[in-house]
């Protein structure tokens, strides 16, 4: 009998499993199908070569699979084949047009490429196949985020949150992530205003983060709210003493004195630095073990 899908994960398993449909095929050649799990879990396995060997023997007998092109499409990808890749995604839209997850792998290959417009139209497209994927609106979210589209990349993290909690743990990271680098997206072009609501909502995310709470005292600085400036700075201080960005953090409260001193001087309207923008070179330290990449079609559900 075949491994059971939990032993799948395992590498080892993956390849005992890849060894059962050989010799099922071997003793049924005449089953296609024995083709299409053993090219499966080769390519989970990580042998393009040997899946794609089983792909095409698999489709000389089944040339109407949309699944077997899709897999196909996959393994082409790995393999650097990409206008191959994207040939076999065609193909199986050509042959059902209602199979979504051709649209999937076909806007994952095109977002690989830089070609987000078009990845986002696939995704949509498999969206009104099936609204309530959960998979489908991370990809989405995660091709806006790329876009530099980030209020509409937490909306499609959002939508996962309000259908399902099964994956919230990682819904709640991708958005503190897209949430730093909207405030640093906006903070870089002057927007710094919008920079500030990309980092509250960070902090409602995470309301321990001392770092967003340094990153909304530097904006508030450029919006010469100074107040708002300390307030959060010093919470900034409270929550990571000794922390990676302390020496920042104090070098502004130490902008912040002087700016005080001038305006209690009368002197801050004649002040050639007042009319200075402070701005202070930040790096994200949000953990960069967080970062998943998103950007690969990891199965294409099940296959049976």
């Amino acid at each position: 009998m075949p491994p059971d899908k939990e032993s799948y994960r395992d590498i080892s398993r993956i390849k005992l499993a890849a060894e059962y449909f050989r010799q099922l095929s071997s003793r049924n050649p005449e089953d296609s199908v024995n083709y299409l799990q053993r090219g499966f879990f080769l390519y989970a396995a990580g042998d393009f070569e040997g899946a794609h060997q089983e792909m095409e023997r698999f489709l000389e007998m089944d040339p109407r699979s949309t699944v077997g092109y899709c897999l196909r499409g996959l393994i082409q990808c790995k393999m650097g084949n990409v206008l191959k890749s994207v040939q076999d995604f065609n193909r199986a839209i050509q042959i059902d047009p209602g199979f979504h997850m051709a649209y999937v792998g076909r806007a994952l290959l095109e977002g690989n490429r830089g070609k987000y417009a078009r990845a986002v139209n696939d995704l949509k497209k498999a969206l009104e196949m099936c609204p309530e994927n959960l998979r489908i609106h991370l990809y989405l979210g995660d091709l806006y985020s790329r876009k530099e589209e980030f209020t509409r990349a937490i909306g499609e993290f959002d939508k996962v949150l309000e259908m399902s909690l099964e994956m919230s743990d990682h819904v709640h990271r991708q958005i503190r992530l897209t949430c730093l680098k909207g405030g640093f997206y906006h903070a870089d072009r002057g927007e710094y205003l919008e920079a500030i609501e990309f980092y509250n909502r960070y902090l409602e995310e995470n309301p321990q983060g001392a770092n967003a709470y340094f990153y909304l005292g530097e904006a508030y600085m450029n919006l010469e709210n100074y107040e708002a400036a300390r307030e959060n700075l010093l919470k900034s201080l409270e929550l990571s003493p000794g922390g990676k960005m302390e020496e920042d953090v104090r070098e502004l409260l130490v902008i912040l004195d002087e700016l005080a001193s001038i305006e209690e001087s009368g002197d801050l309207d004649e002040s050639d630095e007042a009319d200075e923008e402070v701005e202070v070179e930040v790096e994200v330290v949000e953990d960069a073990g967080d970062l998943e990449d998103l950007d690969e079609l990891e199965d294409l559900e099940d296959l049976d």
